[in-house]
């Protein structure tokens, strides 16, 4: 049922973007397509908001060509997000997802 949550929100079409229907359309982009890995990270990324403006403070907007290229070069998570405005920038709580990325790309790379 977790997976199949999942595959629904990577392959939902919520609205048109400057960058293609969110969010099906970002896991086309380059360095992402056909990456697994990358793909996951980005699926995390939606899963915790880093596109919804809503979680950006002081008008703020997310950036989306920023975190795109983020995840498709593995810029770690609190680096990509650093300065941007989003809710949890400089927080612990940032540190920990990444953290809890590279377990998971260990377990990923280690089955």
């Amino acid at each position: 049922l977790y997976a199949e949550y999942l595959g629904h929100v990577k392959n939902k079409k919520v609205k048109n973007s400057p960058h293609g229907h969110l969010y099906c359309d970002l896991f086309l982009k380059d360095g992402l397509n056909g990456n697994p890995a990358r793909q996951a990270k980005l699926l995390a990324g939606i899963i915790h908001g880093y596109f919804l403006t809503a979680n950006y403070r002081g008008g703020n907007q997310p950036n989306f060509a920023r975190l795109l290229t983020g995840f498709a070069t593995d810029v770690p998570i609190d680096t990509m997000l650093a300065g941007s405005g989003y809710v949890h920038d400089g927080t612990s709580i940032l540190e920990n997802r990444q953290a809890n990325v590279e377990h998971a790309e260990m377990d990923f790379s280690n089955a």
